[in-house]
């Protein structure tokens, strides 16, 4: 048998090692594959798992919390959600005759909605009359109704409000409640939203169709709280960049997460 020279064994070394490798990440891909395969399944089963133990765990015992429900409510399955109302004192904003919306209770009684522009107001307005559209139908009484204020109102003029009336808000992302706002605006007026109109309309702060605040701390700081800021006392024009009383700011927003019962943030409306 003739002698391999020292170039025909290299090369058979060469051709040897590359086989071995070709042999060995096709095993690791291998692994790597059956262990995605595994975990994949190991945790769909765990949150299945999760899931229902924690609804068989916090499920309501039906025998003994829709004993006064009608038979209707008794048949239902999974959580009792006129117990939990009752047990949690929810329903505290409609139990108001409807003499209590007469003249100058308008915005001290029921269900109140400060709807700050561009902030999924219309959204939140219809969610609001649909609650208070339901109550009045299960109660089918003339003479106490859900009273709901959902306007364009701005907080300040809530501060009277009483003590078991339900006061609630959505807030939004400035920059992109201003781009709606003058998008909104853009399509009103019939005008192309072309780069002039945008940025001229931007710097905009009425009270209502304002993108901005006159120097409130942005449109919504100027239109939630029962008290805002004086005008040009968070920056002033000529220094937008420089902000002023900063701690007194967040005494404002600190005041307004107090004043209401619930804040809405619209970035995670979907929750």
């Amino acid at each position: 048998m003739a002698r391999l020279t020292p170039n025909q064994e290299h090369n058979l070394y060469i051709r040897k090692s590359n086989k071995i490798f070709r042999y060995f990440v096709r095993f690791v891909v291998f692994v790597l594959f059956s262990l995605g395969i595994y975990l994949k399944i190991h945790f769909t089963l765990m949150k299945t798992i999760t899931v229902t133990d924690i609804h068989t765990e916090h499920r309501p015992n039906n025998t003994h919390v829709t004993k006064d429900l009608d038979p209707a409510e008794e048949e239902s399955p999974g959580y009792n959600y006129s117990e939990i109302v009752r047990e949690n004192n929810l329903a505290k904003a409609f139990r108001y005759p409807a003499t209590a919306a007469s003249e100058g209770n308008w915005c001290r009684y029921g269900l109140l909605y400060v709807k700050v522009p561009k902030a999924a107001s219309s959204t939140t307005a219809g969610i609001t009359r649909r609650i208070a559209a339901g109550f009045e139908s299960r109660l089918n009484s003339t003479t106490a109704k859900c009273i709901i204020k959902a306007g364009h109102t701005k907080g300040q003029s809530y501060r009277d409000r009483h003590p078991e009336s339900f006061l609630f808000a959505t807030v939004r992302d400035p920059t992109k409640r201003a781009i709606s706002r003058a998008f909104f605006q853009a399509s009103n007026e019939e005008v192309n939203a072309e780069d002039g109109f945008m940025m001229n309309y931007l710097t905009n702060h009425m009270a209502q169709q304002g993108c901005v605040s006159r120097g409130m701390g942005g449109f919504q700081m100027s239109y939630i709280p029962y008290t805002p800021l004086p005008p040009w006392s968070a920056w002033i024009k000529y220094e937008p960049e420089a902000v002023q009383n900063a701690i007194h700011i967040h005494d404002i927003v600190r005041q307004v997460i107090e004043d209401y019962n619930f804040i809405i943030v619209v970035e995670r409306y979907d929750e």
